[in-house]
């Protein structure tokens, strides 16, 4: 499943959980709702399902391989723009799946390409 947000924002800089790069992404009210709903057709399918929407954000994986990140760039030379408060004009993320992280499940997401 795809998605796509334009004029919005990062929540926070680059954490970095077991050499996988993640960021937070505030959401738009209609991207809000959507993803909304998704958790809650999640939660009857799983009964340890997590919420992937905290606090009006998600928790984008930004693909990382050989020390570069694998995302599309749309007029932007570096990925300076990963920072709390950046913003951009652009985004596209995908539903990655539904991932067991110890005892809970939630959806992840997928960075694919962003235009500064």
């Amino acid at each position: 499943m795809l998605f796509q947000l334009s004029f919005g924002s990062f929540a926070s800089d680059i954490l970095i959980f077991n050499n996988k790069h993640y960021i937070k992404l505030h959401l738009s009210p209609q991207l809000l709702q959507q993803l909304k709903e998704l958790d809650f057709q999640n939660h009857s399918k799983y009964t340890n399902y997590m919420n992937s929407v905290v606090n009006n954000t998600i928790l984008l994986k930004l693909p990382y391989r050989y020390k570069r990140y694998m995302i599309k760039y749309l007029n932007l030379t570096t990925s300076e723009i990963f920072a709390k408060d950046s913003s951009f004009t652009f985004l596209e993320f995908e539903m990655n799946g539904v991932c067991n992280i110890k005892e809970y499940t939630t959806i992840s997401y997928k960075l694919l390409s962003i235009d500064g």
